[in-house]
């Protein structure tokens, strides 16, 4: 990969509808949800919080020759869902067909590594291999740098660059 920049922090959460917007207050004094946990919510919480992670990554790696986004592949069907039962799993069966395949879902993931016109990108919200504003909550730097914090102290680390 002589020349090229190196990419990561790629994030292949689904969240075919954005669920990281349905998110309209973060708890953080609860983020790993032991006073409540609503799977749902919980889930959508963890799309926003790539987001936000991802973002706090590409600001501290600012200068270096890495490169940090978050893609959103969409609502991609994998094994996930195989032990889901009662009305989810008939959601999961009825949605099968509205579903990406994996392979189609990883070309985003792909692009976002490989294509030159995107070397020096960073800090951005990728679905279908274009660039999007992710929306809601998540265009908040000062809750990004505040989960980059938090994660700091929960992990015992004071930078993920190594600086």
């Amino acid at each position: 990969m002589q020349g090229k920049e190196l990419s990561g922090g790629v994030s292949p959460q689904p969240d075919a509808q954005g669920n990281h917007k349905t998110i309209r207050s973060v708890p953080w004094d609860d983020l790993q949800s032991e006073r409540g946990y609503k799977t749902l919510q919980v889930y959508n919480r963890t799309k926003l919080m790539n987001i936000w992670f991802t973002q706090a990554l590409a600001t501290s790696l600012a200068g270096t020759a890495i490169t940090a986004n978050c893609a959103s592949p969409g609502f991609v069907r994998t094994r996930l869902a195989r032990d889901a039962t009662g009305l989810f799993a008939a959601f999961i069966r009825l949605a099968a067909p509205f579903q990406s395949s994996p392979q189609t879902a990883a070309t985003t993931l792909v692009h976002l590594t490989t294509a030159p016109k995107l070397s020096g990108q960073t800090g951005g919200y990728y679905r279908k291999s274009r660039r999007a504003e992710p929306g809601g909550l998540a265009d908040d730097p000062k809750a990004a740098s505040r989960l980059w914090q938090i994660s700091a102290e929960l992990t015992g680390t004071t930078d993920a660059s190594g600086r």
